[in-house]
């Protein structure tokens, strides 16, 4: 007898008896992610189509509108396909069955791939032929492109995610467990970037927050792609959608399939490797089980240690450090045990686990002490200023002032000075009746990295170098120029014609040479007025004749001008001789 021959066709036969057998109890799965995009697809093609009068422009609308939901239903049906395919893993009758079976390891995996693939890609198809007849009956010829391009984008999803619920499912013997393995991969790299972040929130002075880091989105795909579809510019102006000549998406999916490629590889090793009695464990690989231990202990004990801290302390400064410290080892202790009677299945963990406790404690004190002693020199980086490019600045204090995109040497070089005037004064007392004096820096450097500061709570003494530092930036031409002009500041004066003036007294409806004549007046006054803004004093205003200008140019943009300084006397003039009338 040809043994070789007689192994090969069972393993054939046991191939297609588990894929349908799959198929046979999982159906509904199939049926739901169909039945769903046939609601959101076709049948809106089918129902609207008739009715276009430019059909073919809302064909690519459509089906640029549901790139978007397609990675939704990928995240969704990912997961409850993985779930389903091999939840057999997951009961120890029924792994003990299956494994019992002559079959090998890689027919069951590759088998239960297949079904869940196959249940997916089947549902695209379906929807495909679908959304070619509503084509075919609403205008007469299909769009291939966009309807092809839509397939594509669809099954590439599906099996991204369908494989990352696969990885995630080798690793837990829990049903319940494997979703939310799934949603930790997904967001784990976002989640430790933002306790970072508000970690340094409260242990960093100047520290602003930034957005995601660029390999944090990398992964985070969820994020990623989203992005990409959400900046897809999509109308029926257009026969060609604007985002099928960017190839970005496409080598973006390609990418993420590769990556998706080696991870099902990843997966098929670790089932070799599983045991069959993992089955029922919070954790399948005993390698696994301190990685798992760890995790849960230091990323849970930030996450809840700073809420604790904010609920306990108000996130008072005074109380922060010992405090703070206090809260994230009394909540890395409660995620630690937490995690440890998950893998052990027993509350009796406190005798043996008191080791593993102290080395999550000992990450956290480590991590704790290398902040608090800016080992990053985060606080006291100050860029230089032959680095810089342009600076954005904002004081907020008892009067306010502005700049945007500052180029000229001399107020990047008065921003950075009040940068280490900040810093070297350090953060204030958090006092009931004290003022909350900010300044808001962010510096465009010319290699196009981006620097962003934000001190507040700062104590303002007049006098002080800080005080001083803050005049000299309010002062600077390019600042007061857009602190009263706003972004009026880019004008020009043949572009203004018209505008309004509203105060107590009534409304004034401006010509174009009165509007001129406002804007160039409070230029002058601007010019002529150097040094008379300060920090640590409000902006006088002539509360009795509180007006606010309104300016209008050619283009149809409008710019507000309000709390107009008395020492603007020029533009005062100006408004004075105005005629208000009270018709509201």
């Amino acid at each position: 007898m040809n043994w070789e021959v007689l192994t090969m066709r069972s393993a054939t036969s046991y191939f297609k008896t588990l894929v349908r057998s799959d198929l046979r109890h999982y159906w509904p799965i199939c049926f739901g992610y169909t039945f769903i995009w046939i609601a959101l697809l076709p049948m809106v093609l089918m129902r609207d189509l008739h009715d276009m009068d430019s059909p073919r422009d809302y064909v690519v609308e459509m089906m640029g509108q549901a790139m978007f939901p397609s990675l939704i239903m990928a995240v969704i049906f990912g997961i409850i396909a993985a779930m389903a395919c091999y939840s057999y893993l997951m009961g120890s009758r029924s792994t003990g069955l299956l494994h019992s079976l002559p079959a090998k390891r890689s027919t069951h995996f590759l088998a239960h791939f297949t079904s869940g693939m196959t249940m997916l890609l089947g549902g695209n198809v379906i929807v495909f032929v679908l959304v070619f007849l509503a084509q075919v009956s609403g205008m007469g010829s299909v769009k291939w492109d966009v309807t092809l391009l839509w397939l594509l984008t669809a099954t590439l999803l599906d099996f991204v995610f369908f494989t990352l619920g696969i990885f995630c499912a080798m690793f837990t013997g829990w049903l319940l467990a494997v979703p939310v393995l799934y949603v930790g991969i997904n967001f784990a790299a976002a989640v430790i970037q933002l306790l970072i972040g508000s970690l340094s929130g409260i242990l960093y002075y100047g520290y602003c927050d930034v957005d995601l880091l660029p390999f944090v989105t990398w992964l985070t795909p969820i994020i990623k792609i989203g992005g990409k579809f959400k900046n897809i510019d999509y109308y029926a102006g257009s026969s060609v959608p604007n985002w099928q000549d960017d190839k970005d998406i496409m080598l973006l999916l390609l990418i993420y399939a590769a990556a998706a490629l080696v991870l099902l590889g990843v997966s098929y090793l670790l089932y070799r490797r599983r045991h069959s009695e993992a089955a029922g464990d919070s954790v399948a690989f005993r390698w696994a089980k301190p990685v798992f231990r760890y995790l849960i202990a230091v990323v849970g004990g930030l996450a809840l240690g700073m809420g604790l801290f904010w609920t306990v302390f108000d996130g008072g400064f005074v109380h922060s450090r010992v405090g703070l410290l206090v809260c994230l080892l009394l909540m890395t202790a409660i995620c630690y045990f937490a995690a440890e009677m998950l893998i052990c299945k027993s509350l009796r963990v406190f005798r043996q686990g008191w080791k593993g406790l102290l080395a999550a404690c000992g990450i956290v004190v480590v991590l704790f002490a290398a902040m608090c002693l800016d080992l990053f020199g985060y606080v006291h980086y100050v860029p230089d200023a032959a680095q810089v490019k342009s600076v954005d600045v904002t004081i907020d204090a008892q009067s306010f002032a502005y700049g945007a995109n500052c180029t000229d040497e001399e107020t990047i070089l008065a921003a950075i000075n009040a940068q280490k005037a900040a810093i070297e004064q350090g953060r204030g007392e958090a006092e009931e009746d004290a003022d909350c004096n900010a300044l808001h820096l962010t510096y465009i450097l010319k290699d196009g990295k981006e620097v962003r500061r934000s001190y507040t709570d700062m104590h303002l003494e007049k006098g002080s170098a800080l005080h001083e530092a803050l005049n000299v930036l309010g002062n600077m031409e390019t600042v007061a120029r857009q602190t009263l002009l706003r972004n009026a500041s880019d004008w020009e004066i043949k572009q203004i014609c018209g505008g309004c003036a509203y105060s107590s007294d009534g409304q004034c409806i401006l010509t174009a040479e009165e509007a001129r004549n406002i804007y160039q007046a409070l230029e002058r006054d601007v010019a002529a007025n150097k040094g008379n803004w300060d920090a640590a004093k409000a902006t006088v205003v002539d509360d009795s004749k509180y007006t606010t200008i309104e300016l209008e140019s050619v283009n149809g943009n409008y710019i507000n001008l309000d709390q107009i300084p008395t020492y603007c006397k020029d533009t005062w003039k100006i408004i004075n001789h105005l005629h208000f009338e009270q018709d509201w």
